[in-house]
């Protein structure tokens, strides 16, 4: 064990170790090292354990505005909605709110009423009054 600890201590106060460690950090940072490692792995698929890596590190991250921005783009060009959008409206519901109760819509629709009342109040239409 002790002969192990002074190993790693003569190797890390080496001046031979530090100058080939120093050479490496400059070949790892060359440009056309890189591009060449790059186009290398360009097409290529990433293992599974790179992808889960990098879910993993991305996990309860918040997007930048740039890749939101970039992401409804994408969703609207290919004409999907994001799952937290829920469902869209139909004309035909829409025509119903203000003419009868949001708790009427809400049963008929599955939805909230909750989301009823959002929607109604993003459209400004006032709320169904029988007195009207």
């Amino acid at each position: 064990m002790a002969r192990t600890r002074l190993k790693a201590t003569s190797a890390t106060k080496s001046p031979e170790l530090a100058a080939a460690r120093e050479r490496g950090w400059a070949k790892a940072g060359d440009p056309e090292r890189r591009r060449k490692i790059a186009e290398a792995k360009r097409g290529k698929p990433r293992p599974e354990h790179v992808i889960e890596a990098m879910r993993e590190g991305r996990t309860g991250k918040p997007h930048s505005e740039e890749t939101r921005r970039e992401m409804s783009e994408a969703h609207k060009k290919r004409g999907t909605r994001p799952p937290k959008a829920g469902r869209p409206w139909t004309a035909k519901q829409d025509a119903l709110l203000g003419k009868v109760p949001d708790e009427l819509i809400a049963r008929k629709s599955g939805r909230p009423v909750s989301a009823v009342v959002n929607r109604r109040q993003k459209l400004r239409i006032e709320k169904y009054s029988v007195w009207d």
